[in-house]
């Protein structure tokens, strides 16, 4: 890597990362429900032209489109990206769609390592360039969402907005931009601040991501699509193909542990935990909320 002459390239991908295991693999309870970030739940609940609804509501806080507009005219395109070169391996993105001329990409990412968050940047720039011709020879507008189950170490922000801009912000072009949403950070201020703090965007993404249906009920008052989408989500999560998708990962994190591969409690998982040790929370209630076991909860009491 070449760094420039008098300048110090002090990048965001360069930062320690911390990870928040939302997925952490175990049975489901009764009243329980699959996250997004587990892959084939994300499949069938956002990237479903039968549930349109559910990503626009999401893209709805974010874009200057009303909903209604959006749910008229937001079209679910191929995720499949074009290759470079034959000898290239296939590209997926995780989600495209389009509204006009705009693309709308989602990227949900369990992998904190670098390359995946440069494939984040490979697959936003494939959009940019292979869909010039539907712009009419204009290079077109790509919004990339990157939903994150990681977050950088000293960093409490929730989300971040990138764009090619100059040392003083002017931007240089606004047709590619990259939203980054960390969700343990997201948790962190649920955990720590309570539900009032959080804006609906916040409680909406939460609802999507929580198993707890209970939880996710909360985190939805008064957002009306998010009963509809628990009660969609909780009889999805009960389809024998995606639990059967779910006993083979469960199967496979489960050898990783053994084989010693994940070791430890993540530092943003102990920083949660110490804060609702504090607050006197119920040490079986945070083992249900956070995933963790009661021997290791009783073991992080000890440092409160």
């Amino acid at each position: 890597m070449v760094n420039l002459r008098n300048y110090n390239m002090n990048t965001v991908y360069s930062k320690e990362v911390h990870k928040l295991n939302l997925g952490n693999y175990k049975k489901l309870g009764k009243e329980e429900k699959f996250s997004i970030i587990f892959d084939p739940m994300f499949k069938t609940m956002i990237q479903n032209s039968s549930r349109l609804k559910y990503p626009c509501q999401l893209f709805s806080y974010y874009l200057d489109v009303e909903l209604e507009k959006l749910l008229e005219s937001f079209h679910l395109e191929s995720n499949e990206l074009d290759k470079c070169y034959e000898k290239d391996v296939g590209y997926r993105s995780d989600f495209v769609g389009r509204i006009g001329n705009t693309y709308l990409n989602i990227e949900v990412n369990n992998n904190s390592s670098k390359e995946i968050m440069e494939r984040n940047l490979d697959y936003a720039f494939h959009l940019y360039s292979q869909n010039k011709e539907r712009g009419k020879g204009k290079y077109i507008q790509i919004i990339q969402f990157n939903i994150n189950s990681f977050a950088f170490v000293n960093n409490d922000n929730i989300e971040e907005v990138y764009m090619f801009k100059d040392d003083e912000g002017k931007i240089l072009n606004e047709k590619l931009i990259i939203f980054q949403i960390y969700l343990p950070n997201l948790i962190k201020k649920w955990y720590t601040d309570g539900i009032e703090s959080l804006i609906d965007k916040e409680r909406y993404l939460l609802a999507l991501v929580v198993p707890s249906v209970k939880n996710a009920l909360k985190l939805g008052k008064d957002l009306n699509i998010v009963e509809e989408y628990v009660k969609d989500a909780l009889n999805t999560s009960k389809d024998k193909k995606i639990l059967e998708a779910y006993d083979k990962e469960w199967a496979l994190k489960d050898e990783a542990k053994r084989e010693g591969i994940e070791q430890g409690i993540e530092q943003n998982t102990k920083e949660i935990v110490m804060n609702m040790l504090k607050k006197g929370m119920n040490i079986k209630l945070i083992s249900e909320i956070t995933k963790l076991s009661i021997d290791e909860i009783n073991i992080l009491q000890k440092q409160v």
